[in-house]
């Protein structure tokens, strides 16, 4: 309970509207496409240096807590890492040293770029779920639609998919809806529709088209 108290004061504290607003201007994509993306992902993502030593610190808490590994703390700018041995058809190895890797790659992907850059690469490069890599292939894949035409709810299933692609997580799911500030961002129809699509994907009835962008 406390660290759900704690989570959604962080949550205000980190998320900036106005350089999601700034950002989505930049990459030409929904406001929410990326408010949910930083507030699920990385809501630090604005202010840290490519690694969030908060978030490792909360991760640490709550894996011991659990005696199980639950919680991850990369980065968007860490998972770019990730991503980029992916398409090396390199094995995503649990070792120190490729944690130590991926740290240093961050760092220096920060120095060397924008934020509206790691965040562009990211979002075309991410594996959504189906063979769709690429926030634009998710949702034409997903929902026959262009980024413009999603509707809220559709955006964030979409994001969701980031942490668990092909897997319906429902304990996931329900705690991050039960998040104030992405709960308080859906009215309760939107609610509806939303939970609507995770019976649709549990089912296997959501549109899947073929032209899908393969690493």
């Amino acid at each position: 309970m406390i660290l759900k108290k704690i989570g959604n004061l962080t949550d205000e504290i980190f998320i900036n509207k106005k350089n999601i607003e700034l950002y989505s201007k930049k990459l030409n994509i929904p406001f929410f496409l990326l408010f949910f993306l930083l507030i699920i992902e990385d809501k630090r993502f604005c202010k840290h240096f490519g690694i969030d030593l908060i978030g490792i610190f909360r991760a640490i808490i709550i894996n011991n807590r659990s005696k199980k590994r639950k919680q991850g703390a990369s980065t968007i700018t860490q998972q770019i890492y990730d991503i980029k041995r992916e398409k090396k058809k390199l094995i995503r190895d649990r070792t120190y040293r490729r944690k130590v890797k991926q740290a240093l790659y961050s760092l220096k992907i920060e120095l060397l770029e924008e934020k509206h850059e790691i965040l562009k690469y990211y979002l075309e490069n991410v594996y959504l779920g189906k063979r769709y890599y690429g926030i634009e292939n998710a949702a034409q894949g997903y929902f026959g639609k262009t980024l413009d035409l999603l509707k809220k709810e559709e955006i964030f299933f979409i994001i969701e998919r980031i942490a668990s692609p092909n897997k319906l997580l429902k304990n996931r799911v329900r705690t991050l809806l039960n998040r104030k500030i992405i709960k308080s961002s859906f009215s309760k129809y939107e609610l509806k529709n939303l939970l609507d699509l995770y019976v649709k994907f549990q089912k296997g009835e959501l549109c899947q088209k073929n032209n899908t962008k393969l690493v």
